[in-house]
């Protein structure tokens, strides 16, 4: 932080310019502002975003959960014996949170 005191202009810095820097450094990683260039910076930005992206999911099937007539899974990769499939052999991926209500399935 820069002030001025008697026309002569002061860095001032405090401990708490530390805790606010984290939180700064990490959304400008998150949002790719940053780009990362080393190995280690990519698997660390990479770790990050998924943890958010994991917790995010959990937060929403957790919130499905407690309408207990609901059928709630997580990280779904196949139906029964179908696959999630863009063609056969070609996975989508996973839906992260499937939620069915039983009495519209009849």
């Amino acid at each position: 932080m820069l002030r001025q005191k008697n026309n002569k202009i002061e860095i001032i810095w405090g401990i708490r310019h530390l805790y606010e820097v984290q939180e700064y450094l990490i959304q400008f990683c998150l949002t790719g502002r940053l780009q990362a260039k080393s190995k280690e910076m990519k698997e660390i930005i990479s770790k990050i975003t998924n943890q958010a992206g994991e917790d995010f999911n959990n937060r929403i099937a957790d919130w499905f959960e407690k309408d207990s007539k609901l059928i709630v899974c997580r990280q779904v990769k196949k139906i029964g014996e179908i696959k999630i499939e863009e063609q056969k052999g070609k996975p989508l991926g996973d839906i992260d949170v499937l939620v069915a209500d039983p009495k519209k399935l009849q």
